[in-house]
């Protein structure tokens, strides 16, 4: 068998759309509620004395707060992302689970890059429209509580493209590709420890990510105690220059993707690696 086929694995990918369909339409339906929810705490929880205020005053806090909970969206549609990671083998918890996944007629990459794209993609995709169906259901009945016609999407969309058109002007594109870097590298973690962990993935893997942290946050403060390594290590800004990113930011922004792209590999090879009767606790 060809380790990958294009045309096997978008049999193989319709076959767990179709199949899964139910799974992700529960997934779809409670964040929606979920961030329903949370808009309401936050523009009407919040906005209990509004009525005390003018007009105008009432309808710019409003809005305000329209623009709060979409911010507190994003970062919702991120703690997804992350508990997603951790659950990526989650339909391999059981023994005639795995016994049927892993007897599927596709490669091991095809199979590992199915629940990659499940645990990432997809879940990305149901995440935002989940987050912006919930924007359009509370914009739409805002008028039956007085409230103004606020579209938190369009603020958070013309937001973010002023922040990428004025990003190449003043070096900040550059600071988004590092931070990118981070985010990438993080979620390779989750990635792996979610295909490590057969039990409590997630709460494990947040455990040993507080430890890793710890480590990181230990090895930083050493760093920034050491005067001499001020400006080879951290960023600045320099009136003339702009953004001033020292070579070895760079160099770290590389080690952060080529350990994320390992981070995926050993995730795949574990997963090359799983059994139908494993560890208790982990995956091997």
């Amino acid at each position: 068998m060809k380790q990958f086929d294009f045309h096997r694995f978008a049999t193989l990918l319709k076959w767990h759309l179709v199949g899964n369909r139910r799974e992700i339409l529960n997934v779809y339906f409670g964040l929606t509620v979920a961030f329903f929810a949370m808009m309401l705490f936050f523009t009407q929880v919040f906005g209990v004395n509004d009525v005390n205020l003018g007009d105008d005053a009432a309808d710019w806090l409003y809005a305000s707060r329209v623009h709060s909970a979409m911010g507190a969206g994003v970062f919702a549609v991120i703690a997804t992302m992350v508990v997603g990671a951790t659950r990526i083998f989650h339909n391999m918890k059981e023994t005639r689970q795995r016994t049927t996944f892993l007897m599927l007629p596709a490669s091991n990459a095809e199979k590992w890059l199915l629940r990659f794209l499940h645990a990432t993609v997809l879940l990305f995709v149901v995440a935002c429209l989940a987050l912006v169906t919930a924007d359009v259901v509370r914009m739409l009945i805002a008028p039956m509580w007085g409230k103004p016609f606020v579209s938190g999407v369009a603020w958070l969309l013309s937001g973010t493209g002023e922040e990428i058109d004025a990003a190449p002007s003043d070096g900040y594109g550059w600071f988004l590709l590092i931070i990118f870097s981070f985010v990438v590298l993080h979620h390779a973690l989750f990635v792996l420890f979610g295909t490590l962990f057969r039990k409590n993935p997630f709460l494990l893997t947040c455990a040993v990510m507080f430890f890793l942290m710890l480590c990181f946050a230990h090895v930083a403060f050493w760093v920034k105690d050491a005067g001499w390594m001020q400006h080879a290590v951290f960023l600045r800004f320099d009136e003339m220059d702009g953004l001033v990113v020292p070579p070895l930011i760079w160099t770290a922004t590389v080690v952060h993707y080529l350990l994320a792209a390992f981070f995926y590999w050993l995730s795949f090879r574990l997963f090359s690696r799983m059994q139908v009767i494993n560890n208790k606790w982990l995956n091997v």
